[in-house]
């Protein structure tokens, strides 16, 4: 893993291919959510090669690996905290492969800076595409683990669908271990 900051790492990513970008503007994307973040800073869409880890929703970029696993093309957003830092890079795919997952695993939401800025509901987008769709408003889940917390106390949520619907509610349940009661211990009569 490098040493660098995430916005150093994301400067060292190419830029977006003509194809890329005609490929998100047939599929719904405005042009203004590839090349700036919600706030309106220029925070653009880049691309890379990683190496997908998605078993723990983590990448590394293909540079910092050591050739032992198959390196794929993905796109990369930086990712902002709840005070608006820059504070980790998410690489995404689409199709057949679909992956997106966090370099550094310091976040749990794509967009978890308008957490405390939603006036009314929290938008909830299935994938990242949707979100880039809505103009990068809302949130993306990228680890259920670390943003389960946070959308528990984000107070009324939408989403697209039933589906989403059911898999968000299952991720904020929170499940409670197997609790059990001691036998007290018997005591023997002296005597």
């Amino acid at each position: 893993m490098s040493l660098c900051t995430p916005f150093s790492e994301w400067k060292r990513c190419a830029t977006l291919r003509q194809a890329d970008i005609d490929g998100y503007l047939s599929a719904g994307v405005d042009i203004m959510s590839l090349v700036q973040s919600y706030d309106g800073s220029g925070l653009a869409v880049a691309r890379d090669r990683i190496v997908a880890h998605p078993d723990r929703r983590r990448f590394e970029f293909s540079r910092f690996s050591r050739g032992a696993f198959l390196d794929v093309s993905a796109h990369i957003l930086v990712a902002l905290d709840r005070e608006g830092e820059i504070a980790d890079l998410v690489a995404f795919r689409g199709g057949e492969n679909a992956f997106a997952g966090s370099w550094l695993g310091r976040i749990g939401l794509l967009g978890e800076e308008q957490l405390d800025r939603a006036r009314d509901e929290l938008r909830v987008h299935a994938d990242v595409l949707s979100w880039l769709r809505a103009g990068r408003q809302g949130v993306v889940v990228i680890d259920p683990v670390r943003a389960a917390p946070m959308l528990r106390d984000a107070g009324s949520m939408v989403v697209g669908s039933w589906e989403e619907k059911r898999r968000l509610t299952d991720m904020l349940s929170v499940r409670l271990p197997p609790i059990a009661i001691e036998a007290p211990l018997k005591v023997r009569a002296a005597g």
